[in-house]
C-alpha cells in the first residue's frame, strides 16, 4: 500500500499494524527498513524504540490525517509522544526529510492499492 503526502505518493510499501501484537511489536526485531517502507500504526499516539538497533522517523496524525508531530532520526531506546495524534507512521530514518513532511500536512494510506 502506498503512503500519500498531500495526495502525492512518498512511500510505495506500507504495512498496517492491525493486531494488538503487531501494534505492540512495531519494528522491534526487524532489520533496518529500506527507504521505501513504512509501518502505519492506527489507534496509537506514542511510540518507543526500545530494543531496536536503528533510528527511525515518526509522524503522528490526528483524526483528519493531519500531521500533529514529527520526530526525525529517533534513536534506539527513545520514547516519543505525538501530541493529539490518533495514529503514527514509522519510516526509515531520513524519510521525513526526503519527503518534506511537516506539521499540518495530510498523510494517508491508499488501502485500495494493496
Amino acid at each position: 500500500m502506498p503512503v500519500l503526502l498531500n495526495g502525492r505518493v512518498i512511500i510505495k510499501n506500507a504495512k498496517k499494524a492491525e493486531s494488538f501484537f503487531e501494534r505492540a511489536k512495531g519494528l522491534i526485531g526487524r532489520k533496518k527498513p529500506d527507504e521505501d517502507f513504512c509501518l502505519f500504526i492506527p489507534r496509537c499516539g506514542a511510540v518507543h524504540t526500545f530494543f531496536m538497533s536503528f533510528p527511525i522517523d515518526v509522524a503522528g496524525v490526528d483524526r483528519e490525517n493531519r500531521v500533529t508531530a514529527i520526530k526525525k532520526n529517533m534513536e534506539p531506546f527513545s520514547f516519543f509522544a505525538a501530541g493529539g495524534a490518533c495514529a503514527v507512521y514509522e519510516f526509515a530514518a531520513g524519510a521525513a526529510e526526503r519527503s518534506g513532511i511537516k506539521k499540518g500536512d495530510v498523510l494517508t494510506i491508499d488501502e485500495e492499492k494493496r
